[in-house]
């Protein structure tokens, strides 16, 4: 069963790191001589990727490094850059994505694919790994591959997303928003079934539905076609369905000589979240905290947006960063809610806490590993100063200086270590003295 969503669910993608976020789905067919193909499809959301501002327009590049190994001996390997080209700067943030395809000829089981997705510009990465298991020769039906529209097109800029005459974009996260995709299309091929006398086939094909092991809906046809090898469709009406994950099964019935078959994959429905996608009543005190996250390049527009244009801004921040498509929650929201409560509480002084050093790298980082609350001593630059030091080592391994320069609680970020978004006072000894223990930082 071709079932690899339950990684995208774990509560601990929200522990925001440089892993570049991309969705990779394979999918297998027979060819005309039955070895198997391997489709590899994958998307990395455009606010995912850097862009930088040219005169060609707003350019991302995503290297791809595909790796081929038998047992630890790698037999094939290519390196390729994908050069991303918008338009304008506003698509950069938008819901889009970039989606390519990569495909093989495999004669073998075994082998090990490793694919690894690196950001050009921003260093990010992400690798993919899967053990390759070839298609029977004699198998009656392919993988299936998954897409919420299809349409006619003859051109060559997306051939490689061609099925017969039509374009079929993938989704290779296998998500679909009720709110605008109202059917699923299931793309599959079938080889290897009889003919009757006139030359015709005799197939039935159902499509079976199941949410939590209870069928919920099932749909079917017959293929009477002169043809020894099919490419087919199937599509149905998501509508009525509920949000949520469900288990798909294509049952395949060659009624000439009796064969069954059957492949299963699943598919995740989300309805639109209703839930506030504003922290704070003011767009501009949104816009300071959704920055914690974001790019200069990304924010840059900002300021040129009318006030429904940020709103819309704000919007696609929280809802691209939704983890858990499956449930009505934002689960990534709800944690800097809690995130920016806390800060509030903690480390306010004449303005929220979350507006502070301490509070932007907490919304961030989330709670540190290890805190230590210091006092310099009598004989530093400005006398005794409190100050903190925090430490990140169980997920990461990042370590932060707080310095109360003016004794009101309002903790300013001296040292910073391994994040490249903040950075270190190059005087730090004329504050600390010259007998501050540097290994208070190890």
């Amino acid at each position: 069963m071709k079932i690899l969503f339950i990684a995208l669910f774990i509560l601990a993608i929200i522990q925001l790191s440089a892993e570049l976020n991309v969705s990779v789905d394979y999918n297998r067919f027979l060819d005309q001589d039955f070895h198997t193909v391997l489709d590899i499809n994958y998307e990395v959301p455009y606010k995912e990727l850097k862009f930088v501002d040219t005169e060609y327009g707003f350019i991302a590049e995503l290297e791809v490094q595909l790796v081929i190994k038998r047992d630890t001996v790698q037999v094939y390997d290519q390196n390729f850059i994908n050069r991303i080209v918008l338009t304008n700067q506003e698509k950069t943030i938008s819901g889009g994505s970039f989606l390519d395809k990569i495909y093989a000829t495999l004669t073998k089981s075994g082998l090990g694919i490793e694919l690894t997705f690196i950001d050009k510009i921003s260093s990010s990465s992400k690798k993919w790994s899967y053990t390759f298991q070839t298609l029977e020769e004699t198998n009656l039906v392919s993988d299936l591959e998954l897409s919420a529209e299809i349409k006619p097109d003859t051109t060559t800029y997306l051939e490689k997303f061609h099925r017969g005459e039509n374009l079929f974009l993938v989704k290779p996260n296998h998500i679909f928003e009720l709110d605008i995709d109202t059917q699923l299309f299931i793309y599959y091929e079938l080889q290897n079934f009889a003919l009757n006398r006139d030359g015709l086939s005799d197939l039935t094909t159902e499509i079976i539905i199941n949410k939590d092991d209870q069928q919920v809906q099932t749909f079917s046809k017959n293929l009477n076609l002169q043809q020894i090898w099919i490419q087919d469709v199937f599509n149905f009406k998501v509508n009525d369905l509920d949000p949520g994950f469900y288990l798909m099964t294509l049952l395949v019935k060659d009624n000439l000589t009796g064969q069954i078959q059957e492949v299963e994959d699943y598919f995740s429905l989300k309805k639109k979240s209703q839930y506030m996608v504003r922290m704070f009543p003011e767009l501009e005190d949104e816009f300071k905290l959704v920055k914690y996250f974001m790019t200069p390049s990304q924010t840059k527009i900002w300021k040129n947006l009318e006030a429904e244009g940020k709103q819309n801004f704000i919007e696609r921040f929280w809802s691209g960063n939704d983890p858990n498509l499956q449930t009505e929650e934002n689960e990534f929201y709800l944690v800097i809610k809690e995130r920016v409560q806390y800060c509030n509480h903690s480390f306010s002084y004449f303005k929220p806490g979350w507006n502070s050093d301490r509070g932007r790298v907490y919304i961030r980082q989330g709670p540190p590993d290890e805190v230590n609350k210091l006092t310099t001593g009598l004989n530093t630059r400005l006398g005794e100063r409190d100050y903190e030091i925090w430490k990140y080592r169980v997920q990461k391994n990042l370590t932060y200086m707080f310095f109360d320069l003016q004794t009101s609680g309002n903790y300013k970020l001296f040292y910073s270590e391994n994040d490249p978004r903040e950075s270190s006072l190059p005087d730090l000894g004329r504050y600390m003295g010259d007998d501050f223990d540097e290994s208070l930082l190890q």
